[in-house]
């Protein structure tokens, strides 16, 4: 049994291989019913290989690949593509290809695409731009009908896509305008533009011309410009001035100033981009500060009757600025005749003294000066006090008393109650000819110091004037700070301030003339003086028969040593210390 089943395998294993020896090999091929068409695209397949086929493998050229026998498929990708068949049967395999066997076109438009969709461009500069038409499977359209046009006049562009920037710049939204029309078909699409600037051309602060008070501030700002006239942003600024008048900081800000005038071109400001710099300059008016300094002059005239004069006046603000008459406020008041605004004065037909006023007013500020004008021809004496350089009004709260010593008899004449603060100037009208010694007694004032008083023929330290017959005669009078130093030289408990007191408020005085004054000795000849300067060791020395001296001083600190000497030369005594006793003292004090 088993050897037959053995025979019969060996003759079926002999019989497949003599049908396989005698099958012949399939050959490939195959045909479509539509070569060419808009996508989509169906093509059918027929395989019309031949010989036996026991599997099939189709490529359609489009990365799709089918095992049916006639298969169907749908192309959505535009272009040309190479079809493959591939079969095996029992006699091998065989492949068949058809190079472009399917040409497919773009379907319908359905889109636009515009490349770039922004432009950020500089004026006058060129780009090119794109629009591409695609079908709803994103294939090119074949057919591109786009024509480029602008909405608005900033610019131009060409049929090919060429755009070129107007000479305006700024944001213009939807300025391009990309159209594709065919047949029924439009689609359009806008590009925002954004054009910048040119280089940098042209520079100019603002304000160019502004006219400004001392005092205050004033903000300068530039613009910067290209060829165009467009503003551009966001370049650097170095402020400076023309001449050294004040300050001006990095943000334009013009301070400190103390002069006043016009200046042209006084701000500059230079403004830079790359390699390019630019300045400009602005013009700058600087009105006077509020008044400070009112001065009229002359102060004192004499003149006939119906006679005209005319007044100076000088005005300035506390830089020392003169303020030009344009900008007072002015009134003018005459005691007698005429003043009109120009500050002329008619006299008037009767002789006396008369007074002639100014109030003047700037910037919120106002002062008076007054000016005296004799009439005729009777005599008399006009004199104005001061203490270091300031009106004596300015000090003292009493009313002093002026009078007059006649140099010939030594009586004193025309004492005159009327004190005029606004001028510090006293008036005594129709004396004598003659010559006289002015004096001042009666002078207290509070807390600065200065102190006139006693006898006042002891205090006569005003100027010699002479009187004639016609003339008025005008002194002017520095008044001095006294110090009084009343105690005897051999009792140094009743130095006033102490001994050896440092400078303090008791014993301050202000820079000027300063008198000292002290007790008499009885067996003194004369006296020396010495005011000492420990910073600087500079010493002022001066020998005097009296009991006073009158010394200029300067501020600082000081130090006052007064010695007692007998007719032989001998020191009898020394201020503040008992001399037998060998004491050395000296009294300090401070000139402010």
């Amino acid at each position: 049994m088993l050897r037959y089943f053995t025979a019969v395998l060996l003759l079926l294993a002999v019989g497949l291989l003599l049908a396989a020896c005698v099958a012949p090999p399939p050959i490939a091929s195959f045909s479509i019913d539509l070569s060419t068409g808009n996508a989509p695209l169906t093509v059918q397949f027929s395989d019309t290989s031949q010989n036996i086929v026991t599997e099939r493998l189709w490529d359609f050229g489009d990365g799709s690949e089918s095992t049916q026998q006639h298969p169907s498929h749908e192309y959505t990708e535009a272009g040309l593509h190479t079809v493959g068949l591939t079969v095996t049967g029992p006699g091998g395999t065989d492949t068949a290809i058809q190079e472009g066997a399917v040409h497919v076109e773009p379907g319908p438009p359905t889109n636009m695409v515009v490349n770039p969709t922004q432009i950020d461009i500089q004026v006058h500069s060129t780009v090119l731009l794109y629009a591409i038409v695609y079908d709803q499977f994103g294939n090119e359209a074949a057919a591109q009908q786009v024509t480029w046009s602008l909405t608005s006049n900033r610019g131009n562009i060409d049929s090919d896509g060429m755009f070129t920037a107007g000479n305006e710049a700024g944001f213009f939204q939807g300025l391009i305008l990309v159209t594709f029309d065919l047949d029924e078909l439009v689609i359009e699409s806008l590009i925002d533009v954004t054009v910048r600037p040119g280089p940098l051309d042209g520079v100019v602060i603002a304000p160019s011309s502004v006219t400004i008070n001392i005092g205050s501030t004033q903000d300068f700002n530039f613009k910067a410009f290209d060829a165009y006239g467009n503003e551009i942003s966001g370049l650097q600024a170095l402020w400076s001035l023309s001449q050294p008048m004040g300050n001006i900081d990095t943000t334009g800000r013009f301070k400190d100033y103390t002069k006043t005038g016009v200046f042209s071109g006084l701000v500059v400001v230079e403004v830079k981009e790359d390699d390019t710099s630019i300045k400009a300059t602005a013009n700058v008016t600087i009105l006077p500060g509020p008044l400070f300094t009112l001065t009229l002059e002359p102060e004192t005239v004499t003149a006939s009757a119906g006679s005209t004069i005319s007044f100076n006046v000088e005005a300035y603000d506390s830089y020392q600025n003169p303020i030009p008459q344009d900008l007072l406020q002015s009134s003018w008041e005459a005691s007698g005749g005429s003043i009109d605004s120009a500050g002329v004065f008619t006299t008037p037909s009767e002789p006396g003294l008369y007074e002639v006023s100014l109030i003047a007013a700037y910037r919120g500020q106002q002062s008076t000066r007054i000016a005296w004008v004799a009439v005729g021809t009777a005599p008399g004496i006009m004199v104005k006090f001061t203490f270091n350089g300031q009106p004596l009004s300015d000090f003292t709260q009493a009313q002093p008393g002026m009078y007059l010593i006649d140099t010939q008899t030594s009586s004193s004449t025309g004492f005159l109650s009327t004190y005029y603060q606004s001028t510090d100037t006293y008036f005594i009208y129709g004396i004598s000819a003659g010559s006289y010694r002015v004096g001042l007694t009666g002078v207290d004032v509070d807390g600065d110091g200065l102190i006139l008083a006693g006898d006042f023929q002891k205090y006569t330290i005003g100027p010699v004037v002479t009187i004639d017959a016609e003339t008025i005669g005008i002194a002017q009078m520095e008044v001095a700070r006294v110090i009084h130093l009343t105690w005897p030289f051999d009792n140094a408990t009743t130095h006033p301030g102490g001994i050896h007191d440092p400078p303090s408020a008791t014993n301050t005085f202000p820079a000027g003339p300063v008198m000292f004054e002290w007790e008499p000795l009885p067996e003194a000849s004369y006296y020396t003086v010495e005011v000492r300067n420990p910073d600087t060791g500079e010493v002022i020395r001066r020998e005097v028969t009296e009991t006073e001296v009158t010394v200029q001083l300067e501020p600082g600190e000081y130090e006052l040593s007064i010695k007692a000497y007998n007719a032989e030369g001998s020191i009898v005594g020394m201020l503040g210390i008992n001399y037998t006793n060998g004491w050395s003292i000296h009294y300090d004090f401070r000139v402010n």
